[in-house]
């Protein structure tokens, strides 16, 4: 969650799921989303994500643009990058995957069923 509150700016607005979907943050005008941004836009993701996320797609299907609350209210919109390095953002997160359940069955992170 914090990577996603941090993931607006220059160099900051690629995770590595937005890299594989080739997609980017920016603001209204095209230039690069600032922390400022990034805040508003995340702090309003509880409301998207009432209902599974049921808001968040009723307002994005009556926006021209797709945008879902926080992007209306922080002034952003999810744009195409072009220039993005998919299988290496692919490769980052299929890594993070291994060593996440080689440390699940090491340490059990997580809970087990009976």
């Amino acid at each position: 969650y914090l990577q996603t509150l941090a993931a607006c700016g220059d160099e900051l607005n690629r995770t590595a799921v937005k890299e594989v979907m080739g997609i980017e943050v920016r603001r209204n005008d095209g230039s690069p989303c600032g922390l400022r941004q990034a805040f508003l836009r995340n702090l309003l993701r509880p409301i998207d994500a009432i209902g599974f996320y049921l808001v968040g797609f009723l307002v994005a299907i009556s926006s021209q643009q797709n945008l879902r609350v926080g992007d209306r209210i922080a002034g952003t919109v999810v744009t195409e990058n072009p220039g993005a390095r998919r299988w290496r953002a692919f490769l980052i997160l299929v890594i993070a995957l291994v060593v996440l359940l080689y440390l699940e069955s090491v340490v059990h992170l997580l809970p087990r069923k009976p």
